[in-house]
């Protein structure tokens, strides 16, 4: 977006602030399984107008054993 006045500026900055404000965090914590494997993560939601963004999945961490 190109700005050619200070108004315009104004209005995109509150426009980005709204956004961020909407947004969430959500985590997930798993007992660990070892090997480095990869395991597929699926995020659905419900609801209109709702976007997510997340990773297909994750790999493991290898777990050390004493």
């Amino acid at each position: 977006m190109q700005a050619n006045s200070p108004q315009e500026i104004r209005s995109a900055l509150k426009e980005n602030l709204r956004e961020l404000q909407d947004q969430y965090a959500l985590g997930y914590y798993r007992e660990p399984v070892g090997g480095g494997r990869w395991l597929p993560l699926k995020v659905k939601v419900h609801g209109a107008c709702l976007n997510v963004r997340a990773p297909e999945g994750y790999y493991s961490l290898a777990v050390e054993t004493p």
